[in-house]
């Protein structure tokens, strides 16, 4: 499953909010390069699955910078853009249910996190 969220914070805010999403989901952090993030869930979210199916997010981040050249008077905002990507960490686990449920419900839950709206893509 792939999205592109966008959010009206910049990057370094982002990813304190990141930092909640992962405490919260009992996620671990694989790795993190300066515009990269892999992230690692392996446990049930909600009751859809009987048995965790660890799930890796991968978030690949970009800031939009607005100079406002628009408008003289409107300050510059920065909008961070997340490209976003939750596959199953090991292609054995294809075959249990409700993955593509676990799937969307963390996109979802990061969008929350992130106070950021959908954009652009959709499932791949």
């Amino acid at each position: 499953m792939e999205r592109k969220l966008v959010t009206a914070v910049p990057i370094r805010m982002a990813l304190q909010k990141i930092r909640g999403f992962v405490a919260d989901h009992g996620a671990k952090i694989e790795n993190v390069g300066s515009d990269r993030m892999n992230l690692l869930v392996d446990r049930n979210i909600g009751k859809l699955v009987s048995r965790s199916v660890p799930l890796l997010i991968e978030l690949k981040f970009a800031e939009d910078r607005d100079d406002g050249t628009e408008m003289a008077a409107r300050k510059s905002t920065v909008k961070t853009i997340i490209h976003v990507v939750i596959r199953l960490r090991r292609q054995k686990d294809s075959h249990y249910p409700k993955v593509d449920e676990q799937a969307y419900q963390l996109i979802q839950s990061l969008q929350s996190y992130l106070m950021a709206r959908e954009t652009g893509n959709s499932d791949e």
